[in-house]
């Protein structure tokens, strides 16, 4: 018990020690802001000068207070702005992205354009060749057809081939003669109509037989006729 009654002794002479020590310390601070206050005010000389110079501190602080406050909004501008950076620069990465997407459906479409178009004019260029010539795939159809041209038709195409010499060459003549040399031979117009067809063109479906002539002209008409009767 004596040597706990000791050590608690010990603690509390530490523990006033310490306190005298900061009581030391403080009286100091105070006595020289109250030195320097003493200072200042034998300095200022009169009330007047005492006041501006109380005035002077007061600014002071108000000036400090502002230039806080100011620097506190430059670091929330300069946050905000390297965010409305960060922001620009994914957004002229997504708007590039989206114009390399553009251009590369335009491509695509032109191209599926160009395929397209190239697929039909092929494909029309191929169906209207009887207009420009013979090929020689429509000579085989024209030579197996006429092979096969009925007997009864074929006197009836040599009348035709003769009097498409001589018409005036239109659609409305030209669709008037093949009647004509029908009905002379007890034929059915689509009788003639079909073997000249055949004959003419190469294929047994054209548009109108008489509008097709018309286009593919009075010599290749007759010329296409007659290879077809010789045979």
């Amino acid at each position: 018990m004596e040597c706990i009654h000791a050590a608690s002794l010990e603690v509390r002479d530490d523990i006033f020690e310490v306190v005298e020590l900061n009581n030391r310390q403080s009286e100091t601070a105070a006595e020289e802001r109250e030195e320097k206050v003493r200072g200042e005010l034998a300095a200022a000389g009169d009330p007047t000068a005492l006041h501006r110079l109380l005035d002077g501190y007061a600014e002071r602080d108000r000036l400090a207070a502002q230039l806080a406050d100011l620097a506190d909004g430059l670091g929330t501008a300069q946050a905000e702005h390297a965010k409305a950076v960060a922001a620009l620069a994914a957004a002229t990465t997504n708007a590039e992205a989206a114009a390399a997407a553009v251009r590369q459906a335009e491509h695509d479409a032109e191209a599926a354009r160009t395929r397209d178009r190239a697929a039909t004019l092929a494909k029309m260029a191929e169906e209207a060749e009887y207009f420009y010539g013979v090929t020689t795939g429509v000579r085989e159809v024209q030579e197996k057809f006429a092979a096969r041209v009925d007997d009864a038709v074929r006197p009836a195409l040599g009348d035709l081939c003769t009097t498409f010499q001589t018409i005036d060459w239109t659609r409305e003549a030209i669709g008037a003669a093949i009647k004509s040399v029908a009905a002379k031979h007890q034929l059915k117009p689509p009788q003639v109509m079909m073997a000249v067809r055949a004959l003419v063109t190469g294929t047994p479906q054209t548009p109108a037989i008489d509008a097709v002539l018309a286009l593919v002209g009075r010599e290749r008409t007759v010329e296409r006729l007659g290879r077809g009767l010789a045979t």
